[in-house]
C-alpha cells in the first residue's frame, strides 16, 4: 500500500532553518489530503482518488499550509498561531467534517493544556484544558500516558471515555484518534487528535497522515521552545559578560580595522561617540614595554591569551588588561581576529581576585534598505525600483515574471511560485510573504524577505510588495545561537557562581558552579529557597538587603556565609544588577557569588596577629636563618632606637646586642633554640641612636615548615630596665625603712595637732558667733535709747550730755567688739565687691603712718597693675589697720613696717589649702621681736594676746583670720623670735570691675517724706524703741508682736507703705512673713532687722537688711534708700532676686 501511496505523494524541496538555527534544505513529503478520514479499506481509498487536477490542488493546498507553518516558525511567530494555521489547513483538506486539536503537556508531564483547536467548541476546549495524563482519560490523556497512538472509533461504547463521554457527545463528538507527539529525545510533548461526528475506524492512510501532521506539530513545538531558550540564554550571556566587566573586539587584517564593543571603550577611557579607534591609536594606549607582545596578528596563532598594561585615555591611570583572541576563518570569508578584553588590575594587585567571566562576541548587522516592486503574472511582467533591482540582481526596470523566478535559488523557486499563486488565489486575504535566496549583481548570495498584497489595478490584478535583505539578520541569528552556546560554556567554566531571577526576585537559574559548590539537587534552591542556604546569623541581613535592591533597583552587594557541600559555611561575596526595558521597568536580575572564604580566614588571622604584635610593648622580631631581620615591630624599633623600619632591617639580629653579649648569643642561644626549640636568658641590648645599653629578657625560638625545616627565627624580647630599677629601689627602701617610718610618724602627729587646732578654732568660732548674736540683741535697745536721749537732750544739759556720750562710746566699742568676734567666727555680714588693693593701700597710707607714729618707717609696695580681689573693703581696711597696730606694738624701739601685695598663681596641690587659681598675697611685715612657734599657733585664737592688761583685746588677728576664710582665702603667719613677723592674707582674684566709691555713698540724703510704717518684732523693748525712732522721724507707726497680727494690719490698712520685721520670731520667721505679705501687697517695700550677722544661704529671701544694733541715723538711711528704689526690690530666692545696687 505504501508504494501505491508514494506514487500519489508529491515532494517539495523547501529551504528553511533547522532546530539549531542553521540554514538547511528540507524534503517535505506531501500526502494527498483527502485520504484523511476516508471511509473504507485502504485499497478502496487509493482506487477512489479524486480527479488528478482536484487532487493536485489539494496537495498544493496542504503543501502551502505546511510551508506557511514553517515560515511562521522561522519568523518566530507565536506557537498558537502556527498550530492554528496548520490545523485549519488539515481541516480544510477533509470533506467529512474533520476537526483537529493539539494538547500540550506541561513541564512536569502530568497535565494536558490547550494548544490549538480552531473548530472545536470553546466550552469543550475549556473543559478538557488541564486534564491529568493517565489511563482512561479519553484518547489524548491515555495516548500521552501510554506513549502510543489511541484510536477510539466510538466514544459512546469505549471504556477510555467513561468519564468524558457526556462531555463529548454533548458537543457532537463520536470518534477521536489521538497520536502522541514526541520530541527529538523521545519525550512526549503533546498530542494531536482527529475528531468526527460519527463513529469510524482509521485506515492506514489516516494513520500515515496523522503521523505526518504530528511531525509538523512536533517541529513547531520544538522550534518554539528552542527560540525561547535561546532568548533566555542570550540575555544571561549578555548580562554575565557585562557584569564581568568584559569588552569585546574584532580585528580585520584585510581592512586593518578594529571594531570595539561599548564595554571596551569604558575600559580604555575612550568616548564611544568618537567611533572605533585606529590600530595606531589603540597601540599608543598600551604601555611601551608591552606593545611588542600585546597583539601580533602576523603570528597566525588560532587562539592567543595575553596580559598587558594600558594607560587610560581619560585619567592617565595605568591598568592591567587580559586579552584573549581567536582567529576566525569563515568559509569563503576574510580572516578576522575576535577577542575579549578585561581589566584585571584588581586581580594583579590583590593576587586573590577571581577572573571575570569572558564575554562572547555578539555581532549584529543592521538590516538593508527596502526595494519596492509589483508583479503581474498574467502579463508576465515585474516592475521594480532601483534598490529592488540591486537586491534581485537585474538592471532593467521591467523583466518577465518567469525571468525573475529564474534568478531565485532553485531550492526555493518552487515554494516561491506556490506562494505567489496562493496570494492571487485569495488565500490569507491575498497576502504574500516569503523568504528565499538569490544571487545579487555583485555575485554575493543574499537572503531576501518578500511581502506583498494582491490588489486590483487598471490593467488587472497585480501583487504589490517590498523586498528586504535579511542576510545580516540570518547571520545574526546564527551568531546568537553561537553566542548562546558560548554563554553556556562561559557560565559553566568560570569560578563564580552565576544566578538569575525574575523581576520579583524569584530565582530560576543557577550555573553548574552553584550546584557543585552547594551540593544541592538542581532546582532545589529556586524561588525563595536560596535564603535557606545562608548562615542563620546572616539570613535576616541578606534578605533585608536583597528586598531593598528589589524595591529600589539598586545593585546588590553583600558579604555573607553560604553553606558549602561539606556542611561548613564559607564566606562569599554576592553581587547582582538588574536589566531594564526601554520604559525603565526591571526585566531580570543577574548575579554572581564569589567564594572568598580562604582569603577571609587568612585576613582574619593576619589581622588578629597584627593586632597582638602591634599592641605589644615588647620587642617582636623575625629573622631568616642567617640572622638578617625580616620584621621588627614598632615597639622593638623604638626600644632599639631605630624608628625607621628599613634601617631596622638592614642590620643583623646580633647587632642589637651589646658587644659583650654577641658571642654568647651566637654560641649559646642560636644552637640551643635550633636543637631544643627554645632559648631564654638575660642579656644587654644597645640603642643605636645614643649607644646606651640596657638589660633585656631574650626569648628565641625557630619557625619550622611542616617537614621540620627551619625557615626563620623569632624573638620576643622584654626591656628589664624598669624591673631592675624597681629591684634597686626596693633594696634601697628596705634599707631606709626605719627612718621613713619615724618621719611618717612625726608627720602624722603634726597633722593630728593641726586638725585638733582647727577643731578648736571652729568650736571657738561657734561659741563667739552665738555670744555676738545675743550681744547684738542686747545692744540694740541700749544704743537706741541712748540715741533717743541724746537727740532729746541735745546741749541743754551738759552733764547729762557727757554721760550719754560716754555711754554711747562704750556701746560703740561693744559693737566693734562684737564685729570682731563675728569676724573670727566668720559670721559677720560682709558685702564683698571687686576691690583694687593697690588703691586701697594708697588711700590708707596716711592713716597707717599716723597710727604707727614717727619711730616706725612705713613702706607701701603694691603695683598699680595688681589684680582685683573679691572682699568687703571696710573689713579689709580694718584688718590691715589691726595688723599694722600689732606690728607697731611688736617694735617698741621703732623699726620698719612693709605692706606688700602681689598676684600669685596657686595650684591645687601646693599644700596651702587653697583651690587652684590666682590670688593676691597681702603681706604685713615688721622687724619686731617675732614669735615662737607656740605663740604663732595660738595667735589667731580670740582673746589671745601677749600684751599687757588693757593693751589689747586679742581679736585683731582672729578677725583678720575670719575675714580671709569668709572671703575664700587664708591667713598665714611666718615668724621667728628676734627676726620679726610676716602676716599673709591670701585673697582670690576676681574678674569683676571695682565699684566706684561714689556708688556706695550718696552725696546728700533726699528729704524724707512722712510714711505709714508697720513694725513687727516679738521683743517688746526692741519694738518700742524702733517705734520711737520712727515717730521721731515723723512717720505714722503701726506695731505688731507677730506675723498673724501683722498680716491682719496689712489686709485692713492699705495705706501701709513700709514694713520692718525682725528675722527670728515665734511661729513665723520674718522671711516667711514677708512672703505672705507679698501675696497681700506685692509692691510693699520690706526691711529685715536681724541680730544675726550672717544668715544661712538663701535665708534672707533677697530682702534688704538692717543689722542690730542700729542707731536712728542708720535706720533713717535704710528707709530712705528702700523707699526711693522700692520698684527694684523683689522678694524671691537668692539668685532670682532683682535688687538695686544700694541694696546689696
Amino acid at each position: 500500500m505504501l508504494s501505491a501511496l508514494d506514487a500519489m505523494v508529491g515532494r517539495s524541496d523547501h529551504r528553511t532553518f533547522d532546530p539549531t538555527g542553521a540554514l538547511a534544505q528540507v524534503d517535505v513529503p506531501c500526502y494527498p489530503p483527502l485520504i484523511v478520514g476516508r471511509r473504507g479499506p485502504a485499497s478502496e481509498t487509493l482506487m477512489t482518488s479524486p480527479e488528478p487536477a482536484a487532487e493536485a490542488s489539494r496537495i498544493l493546498a496542504l503543501v502551502a499550509a505546511e510551508c506557511e507553518a514553517i515560515k511562521l516558525i522561522d519568523r518566530d511567530a507565536p506557537l498558537p498561531d502556527v498550530l492554528d494555521g496548520l490545523l485549519h489547513a488539515v481541516e480544510r483538506s477533509s470533506s467529512d467534517g474533520l476537526r483537529c486539536s493539539v494538547l500540550l503537556l506541561d513541564e512536569a508531564g502530568r497535565h494536558l493544556r490547550h494548544g490549538a483547536a480552531p473548530s472545536l467548541p470553546q466550552a469543550y476546549n475549556e473543559a478538557i484544558d488541564g486534564i491529568a495524563v493517565g489511563e482512561g482519560v479519553g484518547s489524548c490523556g491515555t495516548a500521552a500516558h501510554r506513549g502510543t497512538a489511541v484510536h477510539v472509533a466510538d466514544i459512546a461504547t469505549d471504556p477510555l471515555w467513561t468519564d468524558f463521554r457526556e462531555l463529548a457527545t454533548a458537543h457532537g463528538i463520536r470518534a477521536c484518534w489521538s497520536e502522541p507527539v514526541r520530541a527529538a529525545d523521545g519525550r512526549v510533548v503533546a498530542t494531536f487528535a482527529c475528531y468526527y461526528g460519527e463513529p469510524r475506524e482509521p485506515v492506514l492512510a489516516d494513520v500515515e497522515a496523522i503521523a505526518l501532521v504530528s511531525r509538523a506539530v512536533c517541529f513547531a513545538i520544538e522550534r518554539s521552545r528552542e527560540r525561547r531558550d535561546r532568548r533566555d540564554d542570550a540575555e544571561r550571556a549578555a548580562l554575565a559578560l557585562d557584569m564581568a566587566g568584559l569588552g569585546t573586539w574584532e580585528y580585520r587584517p584585510d581592512e586593518d580595522r578594529l571594531v570595539w564593543s561599548p564595554g571596551l571603550f569604558g575600559l580604555y577611557g575612550l568616548d564611544p561617540l568618537r567611533g572605533d579607534p585606529s590600530v595606531a591609536a589603540w597601540t599608543e594606549l598600551i604601555h611601551p614595554d608591552d606593545r611588542s607582545h600585546a597583539f601580533r596578528p602576523e603570528d597566525g596563532a588560532i587562539s592567543v591569551s595575553r596580559e598587558y598594561r594600558i594607560r587610560r585615555a581619560d585619567t592617565g591611570e595605568e591598568r592591567w588588561v587580559l586579552s584573549r583572541s581567536r582567529l576566525m576563518e569563515d568559509d569563503g570569508g576574510p580572516r578576522r581576529f575576535v577577542g575579549v578584553s578585561v581589566d584585571v588590575t584588581d586581580t594583579k594587585r590583590a593576587e586573590a581576585r577571581l577572573r571575570d567571566s569572558e564575554r562572547d562576541l555578539s555581532l549584529a548587522v543592521e538590516a538593508a534598505g527596502l526595494g519596492l516592486w509589483w508583479l503581474e503574472p498574467h502579463a508576465d511582467r515585474m516592475v521594480a525600483t532601483e534598490a529592488c533591482r540591486d537586491l534581485n540582481g537585474f538592471r532593467a526596470t521591467e523583466i518577465g515574471y518567469g525571468e525573475w523566478l529564474g534568478m531565485i535559488d532553485a531550492a526555493d523557486r518552487g515554494a516561491n511560485r506556490a506562494r505567489v499563486e496562493a496570494a492571487f488565489a485569495g488565500r490569507n486575504g491575498g497576502r504574500y510573504s516569503n523568504e528565499f535566496r538569490l544571487t545579487g549583481v555583485d555575485g554575493a548570495e543574499r537572503v531576501i524577505a518578500a511581502t506583498g498584497q494582491v490588489e486590483d489595478s487598471g490593467s488587472g490584478r497585480r501583487l504589490v510588495g517590498a523586498f528586504r535583505d535579511v542576510t545580516a539578520q540570518r547571520r545574526a541569528e546564527t551568531a546568537v545561537r553561537e553566542s548562546e552556546a558560548k554563554f553556556q560554556a562561559i557560565a559553566n567554566s568560570v569560578d563564580q557562581m552565576i544566578w538569575s531571577t525574575r523581576p520579583d526576585g524569584f530565582h530560576d537559574y543557577y550555573n553548574d558552579r552553584w550546584y557543585e559548590f552547594t551540593g544541592v539537587p538542581p532546582g532545589s534552591t529556586d524561588g525563595e529557597a536560596w535564603n535557606g542556604m545562608f548562615h542563620p546569623d546572616d539570613q535576616a541581613r541578606a534578605w533585608t538587603i536583597w528586598r531593598r535592591s528589589l524595591e529600589t533597583g539598586e545593585p546588590y552587594h553583600i558579604e555573607y556565609r553560604l553553606r558549602h557541600r561539606s556542611g561548613e559555611y564559607h564566606w562569599v561575596i554576592g553581587r547582582a544588577q538588574c536589566v531594564r526595558d526601554e520604559a525603565g521597568r526591571i526585566e531580570r536580575w543577574y548575579g554572581t557569588c564569589t567564594d572568598v572564604h580562604d582569603g577571609k580566614a587568612t585576613e582574619t588571622r593576619l589581622a588578629q596577629l597584627a593586632a597582638v604584635v602591634d599592641q605589644s610593648r615588647d620587642f617582636v622580631g623575625v629573622a631568616d636563618p642567617s640572622g638578617r631581620p625580616v620584621y621588627v615591630n614598632e615597639a622593638g624599633r623604638i626600644m632599639a632606637g631605630l624608628p625607621d623600619l628599613e634601617v631596622a632591617l638592614s642590620v643583623t639580629m646580633l647587632d642589637y646586642f651589646a658587644p659583650a653579649d654577641q658571642e654568647r648569643i651566637r654560641a649559646e642561644a642560636l644552637p640551643t633554640a635550633r636543637d631544643k626549640g627554645y632559648w631564654e636568658g638575660e642579656a644587654m641590648f644597645r640603642r643605636f641612636d645614643d649607644g646606651r645599653t640596657f638589660p633585656v629578657l631574650y626569648n628565641l625560638f625557630p619557625v619550622r615548615e611542616a617537614n621540620g625545616r627551619i625557615t626563620h627565627f623569632a624573638t620576643v624580647t622584654r626591656d628589664l630596665t624598669e624591673k631592675k630599677d624597681s629591684e634597686r629601689e626596693l633594696r634601697r627602701l628596705n634599707a631606709t625603712l626605719e627612718t621613713r617610718v619615724a618621719e611618717r610618724t612625726a608627720e602624722a602627729q603634726a597633722a593630728h595637732e593641726q586638725v585638733a587646732q582647727l577643731q578648736k578654732l571652729e568650736s571657738l568660732g561657734q561659741l563667739t558667733g552665738g555670744v555676738a548674736h545675743d550681744f547684738n540683741n542686747l545692744l540694740t535697745p541700749v544704743m537706741g535709747a541712748l540715741d533717743l536721749i541724746e537727740r532729746k537732750v541735745g546741749g541743754s544739759d551738759e552733764r547729762l550730755h557727757r554721760i550719754v556720750t560716754g555711754a554711747m562710746e562704750s556701746a560703740e566699742r561693744a559693737k566693734t567688739l562684737v564685729q570682731r568676734l563675728l569676724a573670727f567666727a566668720r559670721k559677720q555680714h560682709l558685702e564683698p565687691q571687686a576691690v583694687d588693693v593697690a588703691a586701697l593701700l594708697r588711700g590708707m597710707d596716711d592713716l597707717v603712718r599716723r597710727s604707727l607714729g614717727s619711730r616706725i618707717e612705713t613702706v607701701i609696695d603694691a603695683p598699680a597693675s595688681l589684680d582685683l580681689v573679691l572682699v568687703d573693703p571696710g573689713q579689709l581696711e580694718l584688718a590691715i589697720l589691726n595688723l599694722a597696730v600689732n606690728a607697731r606694738d611688736a617694735m617698741p624701739q621703732g623699726g620698719r613696717l612693709t605692706i606688700a601685695a602681689r598676684t600669685k598663681q596657686v595650684e591645687a596641690d601646693d599644700g596651702l589649702g587653697l583651690a587652684g587659681g590666682e590670688y593676691v598675697r597681702l603681706r604685713v611685715i615688721d622687724t619686731g621681736h617675732g614669735m615662737d612657734a607656740e605663740t604663732a599657733r595660738k595667735a589667731v585664737e580670740p582673746f589671745y594676746t601677749t600684751k599687757g592688761v588693757g593693751k589689747g583685746t586679742g581679736l585683731g588677728l582672729s578677725m583678720a583670720h575670719g575675714l580671709a576664710a569668709q572671703s575664700g582665702g587664708i591667713l598665714r603667719i611666718e615668724s621667728e623670735p628676734g627676726r620679726g613677723t610676716a602676716i599673709e592674707l591670701w585673697l582670690p582674684v576676681t574678674v569683676a570691675t571695682a565699684r566706684a566709691l561714689a556708688d556706695a555713698k550718696a552725696d546728700a540724703a533726699p528729704a524724707m517724706r512722712r510714711l505709714t510704717v508697720l513694725v513687727v518684732d516679738d521683743e517688746e523693748l526692741v519694738r518700742a524703741l524702733t517705734v520711737s525712732m520712727l515717730e521721731d522721724m515723723g512717720h505714722d507707726v503701726i506695731e505688731a508682736a507677730g506675723a498673724p497680727r501683722a498680716l491682719d494690719h496689712l489686709r485692713a490698712r492699705p495705706d501701709i507703705e513700709l514694713m520692718l520685721t525682725d528675722y527670728l520670731m515665734p511661729g513665723q520667721t520674718g522671711i516667711e512673713l514677708a512672703r505672705d505679705a507679698k501675696r497681700v501687697r506685692p509692691d510693699l517695700p520690706i526691711l529685715l532687722m536681724t541680730g544675726y550677722a550672717n544668715l544661712p544661704e538663701g535665708a534672707d529671701g533677697g530682702l534688704p537688711r538692717l543689722a542690730k544694733p542700729f542707731r536712728a541715723a542708720e535706720l533713717a538711711s535704710r528707709i530712705d534708700v528702700l523707699t526711693g528704689e522700692s520698684e527694684a526690690i523683689t522678694l524671691g530666692r537668692r539668685g532670682g532676686t532683682t535688687r538695686s545696687a544700694t541694696d546689696s
